[in-house]
Order: structure tokens, then C-alpha cells, then sequence
């Protein structure tokens, strides 16, 4: 747990190394508890993060523990921030199928809009950030609730805010 958290800490941080960080300290978990999908998961965000295979390990994750809304999110989340929008699909409708609370709108929403459904697009990040004004209120900043309301303006206009350059900063957590 402590390997964990710290991992967690950095990741959070997200300052120059801390990704690899936070791997290095999943990486040290798992090699004490190599069935800990949660382990796996968030060693795939940090890898995520740093270009690294991270996919090798959120699919792990999703085998141990298949169930799990985090590890469907995560899943969606990796696809649809790494341009792969085809596979993106399928894991998000996953994922919102086992967690209706709105949290795996925005990893859908990328996808859809890489796959040019503009409308579907704008719709979830309407409802993610309705979900955001729901649970965490005052996160609505961290949340990039200002930059989210620019993105649905785009894609009513008929455009997608996904650019690469877009989709990297949302994988290095910019």
C-alpha cells in the first residue's frame, strides 16, 4: 500500500520524472503482489503518460478484476487519448455500461469525435461536466470544465478540438 500511494502521489504531482516515478514505485508493488490489478492500472496511466505500453498492463488490470469502473475507464481513457478511436469505442461503451455516473463520458466523447460523431460527442461532455457540477463542484477547474465548454462549442460548430497536439497533453495530464 505504501508503494501505492506514493505511485499515486507522484502521478497526481505530475512534475518532470514523476511519471516514471509513479511506474517505478507500481512496478515494485506488483513485484510484491503481482496480482493487484490496481497495481497494474495505475502503472498503466503512468505509462500512458510516458508513451510506454501501457496497454499490456490496463488489459491485465481489466482480466484481474473485469468489474472493475476505473479499470473500463482507463481502458476508453488510453485509446481515445492515443488516437485509436476504433478501439476506444468498444472499451467505453464498456466502460459506461458498468459505471453510469457520468465519469467515462469524456474518454467516449474523444472518441466519438475522432470518429467524426460531433453531436454524440458534444452531448457526453455536456454530461460529463453536468456530472462534474454534480460530484465535485468546486473541482470544476481541475476538471478542465472552461476548456471542456470550448471543446463543445467546437464540435457544434462541426470541428473536432482533438488534434495531436490536443491528445498528447491529455495523455501527459496536461
Amino acid at each position: 500500500a505504501p508503494l501505492i500511494n506514493r505511485g499515486i502521489a507522484y502521478y497526481q504531482r505530475n512534475g518532470a520524472g514523476d511519471a516514471a516515478a509513479a511506474a517505478a514505485d507500481f512496478s515494485a508493488a506488483l513485484a510484491l503482489d503481482a496480482d493487484n490489478p490496481m497495481s497494474y492500472y495505475h502503472r498503466a496511466l503512468a505509462l500512458l503518460r510516458t508513451d510506454g505500453d501501457w496497454e499490456t498492463d490496463m488489459q491485465t488490470a481489466a482480466t484481474l478484476a473485469p468489474d472493475d469502473p476505473s479499470i473500463a475507464n482507463g481502458l476508453c481513457w488510453g485509446y481515445s487519448v492515443s488516437g485509436q478511436p476504433d478501439l476506444a469505442l468498444p472499451a467505453c461503451e464498456a466502460a459506461v455500461a458498468v459505471d453510469p455516473t457520468g465519469a467515462s463520458l469524456d474518454g467516449r466523447a474523444i472518441a466519438y469525435a475522432q470518429l467524426g460523431r460531433y453531436a454524440e460527442a458534444a452531448a457526453d461532455l455536456e454530461d460529463y461536466l453536468g456530472w462534474v457540477m454534480r460530484t465535485y463542484p468546486d473541482l470544476y477547474s481541475k476538471y478542465r470544465g472552461p476548456e471542456i465548454e470550448t471543446w463543445i462549442a467546437r464540435l457544434r460548430n462541426g470541428e473536432t478540438p482533438f488534434d495531436t497536439t490536443t491528445l498528447a497533453a491529455l495523455r501527459r495530464g496536461e
